[in-house]
């Protein structure tokens, strides 16, 4: 941090993971925030948020402790000013949605809409349907901003070996053809998403595959913003001719009625 501040270089501080014995205190978080201008926003990535509870006191003694932490870290970065950038994978997003025990979540997220930036991962099945929710957020105002982390793994875990060619999971993703990552980056843009992120990051930094950031990444986004190609929510609404209401949900069998109807590959679709 000391060198990235001596060169005013604004970061992204990345405080919690899938691995959840290594999420950081805010206590701690709070200090560096204070200490570090450069610091723009916090990030919580991957977090399991899949959690129900049959305690019968008060709502906020059901929440898992990575919701309480998200809450928190939410408000904590408000508080300075700063974003909160969430990536979730599976089907995370429908659980914030519908379920009882994140309803504290989806309120922080309202009361703080300016400052949530909720995206989803390009990764395993789900696709659609994690787009879409998170779609629901934004043209229902719980957040301002929405968006999309494209990444190298949805090719590797859809099978690709190269263009009409599909076989055995590879171990790496080197071998992305750089142009992937441009439909990707333009559905987000084209369904008003504003929010980016990229996985993982040696198709941006590495020696060998930055060549993909340097020559498809950067400039599909520098064409976004110059050409004015992201909608306005107006625009997007005019164009939503259906919505569904997740029913809200204190139990996995209640959650599943929902993925019944929105999921084709875990439900019926």
């Amino acid at each position: 941090l000391d060198i990235v501040s001596e060169h005013e270089i604004p970061i992204v501080l990345q405080i919690a993971d899938p691995d959840n014995q290594y999420t950081m205190p805010l206590h701690y978080v709070e200090k560096l925030v204070q200490a570090y201008p450069v610091i723009k926003g916090l990030n919580l990535a991957e977090m399991d948020l899949e959690h129900y509870s049959t305690f019968g006191g008060e709502l906020k003694y059901k929440l898992k402790p990575e919701t309480a932490h998200l809450i928190d870290a939410i408000k904590l970065a408000a508080k300075y000013g700063r974003f909160t950038s969430i990536q979730i994978q599976k089907l995370r997003w429908p659980h914030v949605l519908a379920d009882e025990v994140q309803k504290p979540l989806l309120d922080t997220m309202r009361d703080y809409h300016d400052y949530v930036f909720p995206q989803f991962e390009c990764i395993e099945p789900f696709f659609l349907v994690r787009q879409s929710d998170l779609l629901g957020l934004w043209l229902s105002d719980v957040v301002d901003h929405f968006g999309m982390e494209p990444q190298s793994w949805f090719w590797e875990g859809a099978g690709f070996q190269k263009p009409g060619r599909f076989g055995p999971l590879y171990e790496s993703t080197v071998d992305v053809p750089p142009q992937f990552y441009r439909p990707l980056i333009l559905i987000n843009a084209m369904t008003g998403g504003t929010v980016f992120s990229f996985e993982p990051y040696w198709d941006l930094w590495n020696e060998v595959n930055g060549h993909i950031g340097r020559d498809v990444i950067y400039p599909t986004l520098l064409e976004i913003i110059r050409n004015r190609l992201i909608p306005s929510k107006e625009d997007v609404l005019a164009k939503t001719k259906v919505a569904y209401q997740m029913n809200y949900c204190k139990t996995l069998g209640e959650f599943h009625r929902n993925i019944d109807d929105i999921e084709p590959l875990a439900g019926k679709g």
